[in-house]
């Protein structure tokens, strides 16, 4: 087997083990969170000093912002740490395959409108 070969290889194998891409969407899930969550975090912080009476209600909505943004991580990183197969019946890959596609055709469709290349010519 030629050195380009086995490096092929080891690169389909790298993105078919499901550890190996859950540690991917790991960090990158990490990496795409920062700021999203720094830019809430900052128009949180000037809504209270626009109306300090408002600070009862923005500190719980903090809190449950840094939980269901640490849930997907948390996610990767379980699927990550766990040693077994993970094994998805053919039902529920034609389900996932319906969804890609539906969610791909929505962005193209979106991508398209904001471009003003609808098909319906409404931009």
């Amino acid at each position: 087997m030629s050195p380009s070969e086995r490096s092929a290889d080891s690169l389909t194998f790298w993105f078919t083990d499901i550890q190996k891409v859950a540690l991917i969407n790991l960090v990158l899930g990490v990496l795409t969170l920062l700021e999203p969550t720094r830019n809430l975090v900052q128009q949180l912080a000037a809504a209270i000093s626009a109306n300090p009476a408002g600070r009862l209600w923005v500190i719980p909505l903090e809190i449950a912002v840094c939980v269901i943004t640490a849930l997907i991580p948390a996610f990767y990183l379980a699927l990550f740490r766990s040693g077994v197969a993970l094994h998805i019946s053919v039902r529920y890959r034609t389900l996932a395959l319906v969804g890609a596609l539906s969610y791909g055709f929505y962005i193209l469709d979106s991508l398209l409108s904001q471009r003003g290349l609808a098909a319906d010519g409404v931009a």
